[in-house]
This record gives C-alpha cells, sequence and structure tokens, in this order.
C-alpha cells in the first residue's frame, strides 16, 4: 500500500491544479463511515446517508479558486470551500484503490492543509520558481510513468484460459502438494539462565555449547529412529523441545506444503514415497525429520488463480523489460564517479577444507 505521507507530496505538488466545486444537493445513497473521537477507534462503523454532492469535508477561509479571496472580505474569512463526497471518492480511488476507512479519514485530515498551504504558496507566486518547477515537472514524469506500469499490469492480466490451461499442463510438478509430518530439533540446547562472567567461564561456556550442539545432532538421529519405529510425531517433537530446553509454544507437526513452499535443502522431501521417514535434514535453522502421509497434485481450479497471477508477473515484465530495451542510459564518470565495485574474495587466505570433511 502507498503510504499516503508520500503522497502528500505529489498532492501538495498539484494542488493548485484542483478545483473543488461548491456543495450542491442531491438524492442521498448510503456508504460507510466510521464515527471516532481523535485518537480513538470505533469496534464498527455506523452506516450514513451521505450523497454523492453532499460535502465530506469543508473547509472554512479558504476561497474556491473561482472566487477571488478578500473582495469586500478583508480577512477571507466568509469564504467556504466544499469537497462533495464524490470528489472526495475520486480523490481517495485516484491515490489508491479500495482506500481503507482510516486512510480516507487521514487522507480528509491532511488534504485541507495541503490546500490551504499550496494556496498561499500560489499567491506568493511560488509555482514560478525554478526550483518548484522543476519538482512538479519531476512530480508528473513520477506519476506518469506510475500509471503506464499500472496500465501494462491491467494489459498483462488479460490472459486467456487456455494459456492457463498450457501454463498448468506444463508445470504439474510445481502444483504437487504433501501433506506431511515433520519434527524439527533445535540445533543447539537454549543456554542455562546465569550462566557466564570471567575469561574461564565464558571459555567453559563456549565448550559447553559445542557439546550442547553434537547433542542435539545425536538426538536428532535418535528421534528419527524412534519415528522409523512409529512412534507419533508430537510426541517427538516435544521430546526434541524437552532435550534442547526449548520453553517456547510447540510448532505444529502436521503440514501440507507445496513443493515451492520448501526450502532448496529440503526438496527431496518431494521424492519421498507415502509413510517413508526422511533422512535428517540440517541447515542453519535447526535439524529437521519428515514423514509423508499422502501427496497430490493440486486441481487446476484451484490453481487458477496463481497460474493468472504468475502469467501477469512475467507478461509485465516482459512488457518492460522490451520498453527499457529500445533505451539506455550512460553516466558521466568524471561527474558521478566510479561505481563501487565488491573485491573479489582473496583466495591466498582460504583455507582449503580436508577431503575426509
Amino acid at each position: 500500500m502507498r503510504n499516503l505521507s508520500q503522497v502528500c507530496f505529489l498532492l501538495g505538488a498539484l494542488a493548485w491544479a484542483q478545483v473543488i466545486r461548491a456543495q450542491q444537493t442531491a438524492p442521498t445513497a448510503t456508504i460507510q463511515a466510521g464515527v471516532a473521537d481523535e485518537g480513538k477507534r470505533t469496534s464498527a462503523p455506523s452506516v450514513v446517508k451521505v450523497g454523492a454532492n453532499d460535502a465530506v469535508v469543508t473547509i472554512k477561509g479558504l476561497c474556491p479558486h473561482d472566487q477571488a479571496a478578500g473582495v469586500g472580505k478583508p480577512d477571507g474569512n466568509l469564504c467556504e470551500m466544499s469537497i462533495t463526497r464524490a470528489e472526495f471518492e475520486k480523490l481517495a480511488d485516484a491515490i489508491q484503490a479500495n482506500m481503507t476507512p482510516a486512510g480516507k479519514r487521514q487522507l480528509a485530515t491532511s488534504y485541507p492543509r495541503i490546500l490551504v498551504m499550496s494556496r498561499e504558496a500560489e499567491q506568493r507566486g511560488l509555482e514560478k520558481d525554478q526550483r518548484v518547477q522543476e519538482l512538479l515537472a519531476y512530480s508528473r514524469a513520477q506519476i506518469l510513468s506510475q500509471e503506464l506500469f499500472r496500465k501494462i499490469q491491467e494489459q498483462a492480466a488479460d490472459i486467456s484460459q487456455k494459456d492457463i490451461d498450457d501454463y498448468y499442463r506444463t508445470h504439474t510438478q510445481s502444483f504437487e502438494r504433501v501433506t506431511l509430518e515433520r519434527v524439527l530439533v533445535p540445533i543447539s540446547k537454549e543456554p542455562v539462565p546465569g550462566a557466564g562472567g570471567t575469561a574461564s567461564q565464558n571459555s567453559q561456556d563456549e565448550k559447553t555449547a559445542e557439546e550442547d550442539r553434537k547433542a542435539m545432532e545425536n538426538e536428532a538421529e535418535q528421534l528419527r529412529q524412534r519415528a522409523m519405529a512409529g512412534e507419533d510425531f508430537p510426541k517427538l517433537q516435544q521430546a526434541a523441545y524437552d532435550v534442547g530446553r526449548v520453553g517456547a509454544p510447540i510448532p505444529r507437526t502436521k503440514l501440507t506444503w507445496r513443493r515451492g513452499s520448501l526450502p532448496a535443502a529440503h526438496l527431496s522431501v518431494m521424492d519421498l514415497k507415502i509413510g517413508e521417514i526422511s533422512t535428517v535434514i540440517t541447515d542453519s535453522t535447526g535439524h529437521y525429520i519428515y514423514k509423508i502421509d499422502a501427496k497430490e497434485i493440486e486441481p487446476e481450479a484451484e490453481a487458477t488463480a496463481e497460474v493468472h497471477t504468475i502469467l501477469q508477473k512475467q507478461r509485465t515484465k516482459e512488457m518492460m523489460d522490451k520498453l527499457q530495451a529500445a533505451t539506455s542510459a550512460q553516466l558521466n564518470q568524471a561527474y558521478f564517479g566510479a561505481s563501487e565495485v565488491p573485491r573479489p574474495p582473496d583466495l591466498s587466505k582460504v583455507k582449503p577444507e580436508s577431503d575426509d570433511q
């Protein structure tokens, strides 16, 4: 979601072009509006009837563009500018589609301040300032580029059912899903509270930590043997956390995953047969033991939305790459300086691994 504070700069830059109509009367329509004291939330918004041409924001003291400020009104306080529901919703939708009620309230609070300050900037002639013109030109280019990207995304979303069928058929394996059981064994035991202190104690702690890591490695293998003997995985998971002195909530042991959900080091799990127990798979997060309970290919009907998203992203990238490939930019290194390139590692300082490791 685009942050409203970021959008406010663009609104301030373009506010001089906003022409807000005066309040008019029209039949009402039902919308939902949250009512809350400042700094509080309401648990449920109330239903309020507000017409499309009813004012939802009124700025007293600010004259509309078509009314000269201060004519016969030295203090300008008699001026009043209204923003109707239709006008406000058009603005909100332009900033962010389906803006939340909280976002609309934030916009309604900040937008009047922006209009007041931009009107004062106009009266001071700031829009003629060269710096402001540069900022306006940059903001315009930025908004146009964002809108182009949105249009390209919309164009890329026009995907036929045949294209979805073809992708699903040629990527069937990626939609394979398994119901599995898993035991997570911590890499090491949690330290005993209050440990540490002198240098000799710290040295002893390092030795203990290494012993604890080795103990958990052995525990993982023992738990695998118990799993192969038919013990329940929830019981094995509890045992792993007890030995590891982990007091956190016990993780779920029953999971349903797709091939793409597994880390690369765990992909071999997908090749197990139903009922088969994996070897102990170790990575930086722990030791893992898996058992496959069921396998199936996710039906195309369930995968259609995901396939549509994948194809839309692919086509968006293709269109953007094609657009950018037509041009290239060169930087004057004498002005910008050479870009920093990471230095290659000093191989002379790398200790070779022995063959028995």
